[in-house]
Formats: C-alpha cells, sequence, structure tokens
C-alpha cells in the first residue's frame, strides 16, 4: 500500500522533511506539499542561513528511540552542510564554507568556549588583542572564536530542494490550510512544517513570532567571511558573505508581528556595520534589498506525533516547527528525525 503524505508549509523545514521521506520512502509514499508561499515569499528566504547555533538545542514532544536526539539533530545537520560544501552540488544548492569570527561582548555568559564548537570542523579561540586589532570598535573584555562555518543561501537553496523534491516524484500544490481536517479525506499523515502559522492550526500558546530584518548589500571586500557579535540584546550586529549579497544584521523582535520594513531598525543595522565592519566599506548605495519576516520563536522545537481519527481510521501528525532562527542551520536533522517517526508509525500500523 501507499501512504499518502501531506507536508504543510515549504521552508526550509517543510522541503527538507518531503526530501527524506522520497529518499527513505521512494515510490512507497505519495508525498504533497501544500503550502500559500513558496520561494521568496516565506520566512527561510529572509534568513540568513548560517550554520550557528546560539543556545543549546531544546527538543518537545519526542517519543523516539534516540536517547540524545538533541546531539543528534545538530550532528545530522553539521554533516548534511558540511558534506555538500564539498560536493559538485554546492554551488547550484548555494552552501559555501566561511570563516570569520564569533565575538561575545563581557557578561554574556557562554562558557569556556560555545556548546556548538564540538560539531564544527575547525575553530580556535582568539585574544581579546586580536579581536580589537580586527574590530577596533569592540569594548574592552570581548571574547571570542575563529570559526569555519557553512552558509546556505536560500535564493539558492530552496529551489534546489523543490527540484530534487520533484525529480524523485513530488507534488507540490499552493493553498493556505486551515485545518488538518480538510486534508484527512486525501491523506493519511501530515507532517506540520508551518512555522510561526502553527498556532493557528494548533492553539500553540507557545509559539510567538520573533521579527527579523536585514539587508543584503554589495560588498565585496567580505567575500567568503563572516562576523557576529552576541551583545546580550536584541539587535546583534552581524554580517554573512553569501553569494547573493552579504547579509547585514539582526534584528530579533519577540511577539511583533510587523513584516513592514522598519526605517529605524533599517538605522540600527546601517549604524552597526559602519562602527563595528569598517572593513567592509558599506554606504547605502551598495545596498541590493532589504526584507523583514517572522521567526517561528518557541521554547523548544516540538518533534512530537499526534494522532487523529477520520471516520474511525487512524490518522497522524507529525509536529516539526518552532525553529526560531536555526530554521535552515537544523532544518535537515529535524527532517531527518521526523522521518524516522514517520517509519514507526507505518510498521506499527496497517499502512
Amino acid at each position: 500500500m501507499v501512504v499518502k503524505i501531506a507536508v504543510v508549509g515549504a521552508g526550509a523545514v517543510g522541503l527538507s522533511c518531503a526530501v527524506r521521506i522520497k529518499e527513505v520512502l521512494g515510490t512507497k509514499a505519495n508525498v504533497t506539499i501544500i503550502a500559500d508561499k513558496f520561494g521568496m515569499d516565506t520566512t527561510s528566504h529572509v534568513a540568513a542561513g548560517v550554520l550557528v547555533i546560539e543556545t543549546p538545542l531544546q527538543i518537545s514532544g519526542y517519543k523516539g528511540k534516540r536517547a540524545s536526539v538533541e546531539k543528534d539533530i545538530i550532528v545530522l545537520s553539521f554533516n548534511h552542510y558540511y558534506e555538500s560544501a564539498s560536493l559538485s552540488h554546492a554551488e547550484q544548492a548555494g552552501i559555501h564554507k566561511l570563516e570569520g569570527y564569533h565575538i561575545y561582548y563581557p557578561g554574556v555568559k557562554t562558557g569556556t568556549v560555545p556548546f556548538y564548537t564540538e560539531y564544527l570542523r575547525n575553530w580556535r579561540p582568539v585574544t581579546e588583542e586580536e579581536l580589537v586589532s580586527k574590530f577596533p570598535a569592540l569594548p574592552k573584555g570581548c571574547r571570542g572564536h575563529f570559526l569555519e562555518i557553512v552558509v546556505t543561501s536560500p535564493a539558492h537553496y530552496l529551489p534546489w530542494l523543490t527540484q530534487r523534491f520533484v525529480e524523485m516524484g513530488g507534488k507540490v500544490k499552493k493553498s493556505l490550510v486551515t485545518s488538518f481536517d480538510e486534508l484527512w479525506p486525501e491523506y493519511d499523515i501530515v507532517f506540520n512544517c508551518c512555522g510561526v502559522r502553527a498556532n493557528s492550526l494548533t492553539d500553540d500558546t507557545s509559539l510567538l513570532p520573533v521579527r527579523g530584518q536585514v539587508i543584503r548589500a554589495h560588498l565585496p571586500k567580505a567575500e567568503k567571511s563572516f562576523a557576529y557579535i552576541t551583545n546580550g540584546h536584541e539587535s546583534s550586529p552581524y554580517f554573512f558573505w553569501t553569494p547573493d549579497g552579504t547579509v547585514l544584521g539582526g534584528i530579533k523582535q519577540k511577539n511583533v508581528q510587523d513584516t513592514d520594513i522598519s526605517l529605524a531598525d533599517r538605522r540600527v543595522i546601517i549604524n552597526a556595520t559602519a562602527k563595528y565592519f569598517p572593513h567592509l566599506n558599506f554606504s547605502e548605495d551598495k545596498i541590493m534589498r532589504e526584507k523583514a519576516g517572522l521567526r517561528p520563536g518557541r521554547p523548544a522545537i516540538r518533534l512530537e506525533v499526534e494522532n487523529h481519527q477520520h471516520h474511525g481510521e487512524k490518522r497522524w501528525v507529525i509536529h516539526n516547527y518552532g525553529h526560531a532562527s536555526e530554521g535552515i542551520a537544523l532544518s535537515w536533522g529535524t527532517a531527518c528525525v521526523a522521518v524516522e517517526m514517520l517509519t514507526d508509525i507505518l510498521c506499527s500500523s496497517k499502512l
């Protein structure tokens, strides 16, 4: 029997789930991505797409076989991007390695080293003298590390994932899903990957929008480099080179739903770039475009199976949302685990 699966959401998380389902089940699954927004209209398209995780990962609802699922998700994601950056499809998928600095203001608690360094391939601590020589405007007492990370350009990566999915026989449907009940006549299992909209489908009051705004600029001096300053505030300055322009940020505003470009936030980003990263030679005439979006903020990513029924027959929702600012970074790892949850359902049911 062929299982019929709907993936709700066409950002990085939904596309990764759809591709992974087809990789694992092949022709044993008919998979359709259903979303009202695709490509440049998704939150993922706003993202810088960098492999930096600020705080230890938290997962809720998971009842699978992995004893250390949080660590496993990070390893699966990091391995996916690092390996992809060295393969022939890297350019098409927009996956590139960068070298640069993660910097911490005095008083920002990170421990001796950031937790995520154990997953990196190359990193080293740097002295305050080195930081000040590179970034003279930093206050005294800053700490930091020099890292090799991976950046994934959503303008390339989302179409690449979509193409892979379609080439494997997947289908794409543009539609706004307002209730899981409307899907049960046609589908056996639903993957809920619709980001900040998940609260309207689940009444999840712990899910809140976290507004972000970025600038993309043509800055040749940033090529294959980055710097990220964690200062403990909503606006932590950064730049990340991508093949689609250098991303300048960053704004994080909890429970703010406005996706219009804020001139005040624009000025915050511009002033921070000029202050901390003068070597980029940034000027406003180099701005390519600006975007704002709503990250799905949650105390923990929800990876959970929820049982439903339709006319007495079993149906399932596999929730995979709440990635906040790490949607692209963790999308592949959570997709792998979510598809394991799917195979557990198939093994224990009559589908």
